[in-house]
C-alpha cells in the first residue's frame, strides 16, 4: 500500500498549512478559558485542526484533479499524477470525515453544528475558485470557525474578543493566501482557476498591506479587550516587522519567494500565541 503517497495526499510533508489552522484555534481556546483549558480539549482541537486541514487538502485535491495536472507545482500531488486513484482520494477523506465526527461528537450540539457548518463549506471551496473572483473570502472564513467552535465548546458566549479574533484571522487568511495566489498566478490563469491574486493584479502588494494593517488592529483590540498589558502591545511590533519582511518578499512577485512568504505565516501564527500565553502568565 502506497503510505507515502497517502502522506503526501493528507499534506502531512508540507505541515505549514496544518499550524495556520491550529495556533489559531489553540489561541482561542486558551482565551475562552481563561488560560486555564482542559487537557481534552486541547487534545480534541489539536487532533482536529490536523485532521480537517488533511481532510479539506484532500477534497480540494480531488476536485482539482484533472487541473492541477496543468501547474508546475501541483502536477506531482497524488491524485493529478495517478498515483493514487480518485476512488481512494474519496476513501481517505471519508476515513478523517469519520474521525472528525468521532473527535466532535465529545462535544456539545451547538459545536458539532459549527463543525458540521465549517465542513460543508470546506467542501464547497474548491468549486468557488472556478465561479468567486475571491474565493480566498471562503477560505478565510472557513479557516476562521474553530474560533467560534473553541469558544462554544467552553460553553462560552461569543464575546468581543471572539469577534475580533475571528476578524483578525479572516483578514490575515486573505492576505497569506493571496499572497499563496501570487506564486500560481501564471498556471490559475491558465487553466481558469480564480483568486484574489489575479483579481487584484498589480494592487496586490497594496491590498494585502491592508489585509496585514487591518489584521494588526483586530489584534491590538484583543490584547485591550483581555487586558493582555504591555508585554503583549509591545508584542506585536514582532508582527509588524514579520508583516513587513513577507512585503520584502514578494515585492517581485518571484513564485519561489512568495511561496516562501506564505509558509513562513505558520511561525507568525505561533508567535501570537506565544505572546498572548505569555501575557496571560504576566496578568
Amino acid at each position: 500500500m502506497p503510505w507515502s503517497a497517502y502522506w503526501r495526499l493528507a499534506r502531512l510533508d508540507r505541515p505549514a498549512g496544518i499550524y495556520l489552522l491550529l495556533w489559531p484555534t489553540l489561541t482561542a481556546l486558551w482565551l475562552a478559558a481563561q488560560g486555564q483549558p482542559s487537557l481534552k480539549m486541547v487534545v480534541i482541537f489539536t487532533v482536529g485542526a490536523w485532521i480537517m486541514r488533511a481532510a479539506g487538502g484532500i477534497i480540494n485535491d480531488y476536485i482539482d484533479r484533472d487541473l492541477d495536472g496543468h501547474v508546475e507545482r501541483t502536477r506531482t500531488r497524488p491524485l493529478a499524477s495517478g498515483e493514487l486513484s480518485a476512488k481512494q482520494g474519496l476513501q481517505c477523506f471519508a476515513f478523517l470525515i469519520t474521525c472528525a465526527l468521532v473527535l466532535v461528537l465529545q462535544l456539545n450540539l451547538f459545536t458539532l453544528q459549527l463543525a458540521i457548518c465549517a465542513a460543508i463549506l470546506t467542501c464547497l471551496y474548491p468549486f468557488m475558485k472556478r465561479i468567486m473572483s475571491f474565493p480566498q473570502a471562503v477560505l478565510g472564513i472557513v479557516w476562521s470557525f474553530s474560533i467560534l467552535m473553541a469558544y462554544t465548546a467552553q460553553d462560552q458566549a461569543f464575546t468581543a474578543t471572539t469577534g475580533w479574533l475571528f476578524a483578525g484571522n479572516f483578514l490575515l487568511t486573505l492576505a497569506y493566501d493571496t499572497i499563496y495566489g501570487m506564486s500560481d498566478r501564471k498556471d490559475d490563469l491558465k487553466v481558469g482557476i480564480k483568486s484574489l491574486a489575479i483579481t487584484l493584479g498589480h494592487q496586490d502588494r497594496l491590498i494585502i498591506g491592508v489585509f496585514q494593517i487591518l489584521c494588526l488592529g483586530c489584534w491590538f483590540q484583543v490584547g485591550q479587550v483581555e487586558h493582555l498589558g504591555s508585554f503583549y502591545t509591545w508584542g506585536l511590533l514582532g508582527c509588524a516587522v514579520f508583516m513587513l519582511f513577507t512585503q520584502s518578499l514578494i515585492a517581485t512577485r518571484d513564485p519561489a519567494l512568495c511561496l516562501r512568504a506564505f509558509t513562513l505565516h505558520s511561525k507568525l501564527v505561533a508567535y501570537l500565541f506565544g505572546l498572548i500565553l505569555i501575557s496571560q502568565m504576566i496578568h
